[in-house]
């Protein structure tokens, strides 16, 4: 992690979610005013609600992770 010009730190932001249509767009909102990321990637277990296509219209990485979680 290193400090950019606006004394904000910089660094790779991953994020692990399930299921969590309702509050992932504001979580990527917010992000970039905590950091200056360098890159940001969500980590997905099998969602079974509309995140994926949500993180993708955002424009940001995503990977689909084929563990199936137990319950």
């Amino acid at each position: 992690m290193s400090k950019v010009p606006n004394g904000k730190c910089s660094a790779d932001v991953i994020i692990a979610a399930l299921n969590e249509e309702e509050g992932i767009s504001l979580t990527l909102t917010k992000v970039p005013q905590k950091t200056s990321p360098n890159q940001v990637l969500v980590v997905d277990s099998q969602s079974i609600d509309r995140r994926v296509e949500i993180v993708k219209d955002l424009g940001v990485r995503i990977f689909v992770s084929g563990w199936l979680r137990q319950r």
